[in-house]
């Protein structure tokens, strides 16, 4: 099975945040969890929301947006 951007993102921002869950990340976020399950539908990556996120706790902004859609 081929992983997504967003799948890569999730990995990468579940491992950051030590959460365990998709809810979970959606709160870290600051996104509702319809609208957190919309972008991975869609294959969308929350950017700013992940940018804003990064800037406020000092986490290399590179490490996670160096996205890569193995498909």
């Amino acid at each position: 099975m081929s992983q997504t951007i967003f799948h890569d993102f999730l990995h990468k921002f579940k491992y950051i945040t030590r959460t365990s869950s998709e809810t979970d990340v959606a709160k870290e976020l600051g996104i509702k969890p319809r609208s957190f399950n919309d972008m991975k539908r869609n294959d969308k990556v929350p950017f700013e929301e992940v940018i804003k996120y990064c800037e406020q706790r000092q986490i290399d902004i590179l490490w996670i947006t160096n996205l890569q859609n193995n498909s």
